[in-house]
């Protein structure tokens, strides 16, 4: 009877260990989806501290890529490689006077248009049409009378892709000479 007392324990050990295995691959398997599903859940902050979180703000990868490919899109169209004098010369205040504004080939398809302020005044000295890749605007008339000598002005450039779409602006420093 020993002999088949041994065999009976022996074949539950046979069928437990199998058991357990499968219990425990089981029991692994839930507690790694879990851990998985928690890690991956949008945190959701209201305050740190006693300040308020900006609501609205991207917290799944994919958006956040998503963002970060536009917006790398967006500073290559900005970029614009330009060509201009620090001063528009002019012989007088009624004269056209000498501004040569290249918009460089290679900034296609942007187009940017010029307003000029004057510092001083906060009058607009000039401004231009869209300027095309490839182009040259050489000479402008100043909508506001100037005296004779240096004025202190902001170029405003804006950006529109090729179907007009506002990219952006940026401002330049320069100085409008009036001779005489």
């Amino acid at each position: 009877m020993s002999d088949n007392s041994n065999q009976q324990i022996q074949s539950k050990k046979s069928k437990t260990v199998p058991i357990l295995l499968t219990i425990l691959i089981i029991t692994m398997i839930a507690v790694g989806g879990i851990v998985f599903w928690k890690l991956n859940q949008p945190k959701k902050i209201d305050t740190i501290g006693s300040l308020q979180v900006e609501p609205n703000l991207v917290t799944n990868v994919d958006d956040l890529e998503d963002l970060l490919k536009k917006q790398r899109e967006l500073e290559e169209k900005s970029q614009l490689a330009v060509n201009m004098p620090t001063q528009f010369v002019f012989k007088n205040a009624k004269s056209e006077g000498a501004i040569n504004v290249v918009n460089a080939e290679e900034n296609a398809p942007v187009s940017f248009s010029l307003q000029v302020t004057v510092k001083e005044t906060g009058n607009v000295a000039f401004k231009t049409g869209l300027i095309p890749p490839g182009t040259t605007k050489k000479t402008a008339k100043l909508e506001t009378p100037l005296e004779k000598g240096t004025h202190p002005a902001t170029v405003l450039y804006t950006t529109y892709d090729s179907d007009g779409t506002f990219i952006g602006q940026v401002g330049v420093e320069v100085d409008i000479i009036v001779q005489g």
